[in-house]
């Protein structure tokens, strides 16, 4: 009897001694403070999160001290429940292990800042974050961000790597972000405002494996700037929310990012409302460090847009350096077809593609949409903006299957100066709606197939090169222009005003997507004096007064880089001129809309360049308001010029802009060849040009 007695009071006491520290899931758990001190004393190098305490219903004050205790290996446990918490901030030298079934929750109602991330780690160094067994997972809630409740945004991440080296982050499911799943890049002026963190320095040395992101607003993964990393073994699906919903999103925001050693392998990327993988390197132009670019094994299917997209940059005057190869890639079944490339100029960086399998056999429903129907599996485009032709492509060996009536390749020629496809090459072994056939693509089968346009040896002349006096005597209408001319380009407007003159002119901001509207500098420069700076607020509902008092007769040049949104003048009391060199990008511009031919033109050219995506239907009409020329569908670049043996007129022109039964916005780019490209809303603010004397 005493033994047994013995026997029962051990079991009690073990059972006593390890119940300390732990309670039901979903109950609180108050700090240990022992173990809180060794870590301070540096004689634990592991310790639970737990140990610093759990709440329920809000754990940042725990876990942010359990991440900032220094301590080597913090193994963040699972059985008390979601760890809810604020943004969390990681600094370095940490081991993070997340148990088997972990999960770190964003708390509701909180992340109302832009940039309110789940996990940020700024400049952070030596910091692995791993969850065990079958993973664990950070979950915010997508679903919330893109109520009313919050300000629109896109960088909300769960993960936000910014400017940190050595990192790496495995095995773990990351799901319904504001933004995207992983977002890697480096701190900018943004970023902890107030905060001594070094600003600009690219991320480094960065691993991302075995992760899922599913769900995420922006993308699954973005890669900004960095300077080495490998992605591996991950899952991207599901984003949808704000473009470009990409599965991964390659894109710097600015030459002094980096691009680095970038490796991505046996990856899969489905379902995303975008493409599966975008390279977009426009804003990279002129970085002095060549970017370098590899996927492997990699394979796409079921993304709306295409599987894999590339746009580069046709900068002539910012050279884009750096290498991509695509190597053993699978493209199947994604909607806007297996690979589309843009703005990859001649003399630009190189891209090849080595063994790659592209499929498009999409069921009725999916080939009967309209990125079906206009996209062939593997396109080459150019944009209004390039300034060189497209071309040094190595497309390797591809095995395409396909259905439906659009070609097996295409290239979209959307230049100014309608220049030909050169030096592409690959080996296409084709399955077309069940017939088999092989066709080489070679500089020869280029010249064959896509030529170039004809401009009759028209150029687009430089607006710098002329001076501007008004027309009409006839003052400005009063009131809102009634086709306000809405970019969405880099703007330049010609204002003349005369010395002593009152000049207003009111902005406007129009969305463009789902872009998140932001205020946009104006730069006025004056005929004679200092450069001024004007603001034109980031709102879709106010617009905004610029005014300043002419101190001089002559033209005032207002500049811009468009911003997020569209933007356009709406009002104005003295004449002006809308003049995005080389060509107006125009956008949700119904109207008619004028231009001056001088007198002393005997030739000119009138170009629209229309798009499978955006066709428009266009009138051009002479001084005399006879119409010259037309056309209810443009689809691709289109033209009149008196070089065809047709007749011209010194004076007033315009021509009118609308929507296709087909397509529910006007979207195109427009230029003149032989006079200034300068467009005006009404006849009233026409502008003459005279060449400037030299």
């Amino acid at each position: 009897m005493t033994k047994s007695i013995t026997l029962c009071g051990l079991v009690s006491l073990f059972v006593l001694f390890a119940s300390v520290g732990k309670a039901d899931a979903g109950q609180a758990v108050s700090p240990d403070a022992a173990t809180m001190a060794k870590v301070q004393k540096g004689e634990l190098t592991e310790a639970k999160a737990s140990s610093w305490g759990f709440d329920p219903a809000d754990s940042t004050e725990f876990l942010q001290k359990a991440l900032d205790s220094g301590v080597k290996r913090l193994v963040i446990d699972a059985g008390n429940g979601p760890w809810i918490v604020r943004p969390l901030v990681i600094r370095s030298n940490q081991e993070i292990i997340l148990e088997e079934g972990a999960e770190i929750l964003a708390k509701r109602g909180e992340y109302k800042g832009l940039r309110d991330s789940l996990i940020t780690l700024p400049n952070s160094e030596n910091i692995v974050i791993r969850g065990l067994g079958k993973g664990a997972t950070l979950r915010m809630w997508k679903v919330d961000y893109q109520t009313d409740a919050y300000q629109k945004a896109e960088w909300r991440n769960c993960v936000a790597v910014r400017g940190a080296k050595n990192v790496v982050i495995e095995n773990l499911v990351l799901a319904d972000s504001g933004g995207d799943g992983v977002c890697v890049g480096s701190v900018t002026g943004r970023d902890f405002i107030g905060q001594d963190y070094q600003r600009g320095t690219p991320a480094a040395n960065i691993t991302l494996r075995k992760l899922i992101c599913d769900g995420n607003h922006r993308q699954g993964m973005s890669i900004c700037s960095v300077e080495g990393i490998l992605i591996e073994d991950c899952v991207l699906k599901n984003t949808s929310g704000t473009a470009p919903q990409a599965g991964i999103d390659f894109e710097p925001d600015q030459p002094k990012d980096r691009l680095t050693n970038c490796i991505m392998r046996n990856c899969r990327s489905e379902n995303n409302a975008g493409c599966g993988y975008t390279v977009y390197l426009p804003s990279h132009a002129g970085c002095p460090v060549p970017f370098g670019l590899l996927f492997e094994n990699c394979v796409s299917v079921g993304n709306r847009q295409q599987g894999m997209c590339l746009i580069f940059s046709a900068a002539k005057d910012r050279v884009l350096k750096g290498s991509t190869v695509v190597r053993n890639c699978s493209f199947e079944n994604d909607r806007g077809g297996g690979i589309s490339v843009g703005e990859k100029i001649m003399g630009g960086p190189s891209l090849k593609f080595e063994n790659t399998t592209v499929k498009c056999w999409l069921d009725a429903e999916q080939e009967a949409s309209q990125t079906a129907k206009i996209f062939s599996p593997v396109r080459v485009e150019s944009r209004s903006c390039d300034e060189l032709p497209s071309g040094e492509i190595d497309f390797g060996k591809i095995n395409l299957t396909y259905k439906g009536e659009k070609p097996f390749f295409s290239y979209s020629d959307n230049t100014i100066n309608g220049f030909a496809l050169s030096s592409v090459t690959g080996d296409f072994t084709v399955d077309h709606n069940g017939k088999k056939f092989h066709t080489v693509i070679d500089e020869e089968w280029c010249r064959k197939n896509y030529p170039g346009e004809n401009n009759y040896n028209l150029t687009v002349v430089e607006v710098s090169d002329f001076d501007f006096a008004p027309l009409a005597t006839t003052p400005m209408p009063q009131g809102k222009l009634a086709s306000p001319i809405r970019i969405a380009s880099p703007g330049v407007w010609l204002v003349y005003a005369k010395k002593g003159e009152q000049v207003k002119l009111t902005f406007s901001q129009y969305r463009f997507g789902r872009q998140v509207t932001a205020d946009v500098p104006i730069f006025l420069t004056p005929p004679a004096g200092k450069r001024q700076r004007f603001i034109v607020k980031g709102s879709l509902t106010e617009s905004t007064d610029i005014v300043w008092k002419a101190n001089t007769t002559g033209i005032y040049k207002l500049e811009t880089r468009r911003g997020n949104n569209i933007l356009a003048i709406t009002q104005s009391n003295v004449p002006f001129g809308t003049s995005p060199w080389p060509s107006h990008k125009l956008v949700r511009t119904p109207g008619r809309y004028y231009f001056y031919v001088p007198q002393d033109n005997t030739q000119f050219g009138f170009k629209v360049i229309g798009s499978d995506y955006s066709p428009v239907k266009i009138e051009l009409f002479d001084p005399q308001g006879n119409q010259v020329w037309g056309d209810d569908y443009i689809s691709k670049p289109q033209g009149w010029f008196t070089s065809q043996g047709k007749t011209s007129a010194s004076g007033i022109w315009s021509f009118t802009l609308a929507r296709t039964k087909q397509r529910p916005h006007v979207e195109c780019a427009v230029a003149l060849f032989g006079v200034p490209t300068v467009l005006y809303s009404t006849p009233e603010a026409v502008l003459v040009p005279t060449p400037k004397k030299k």
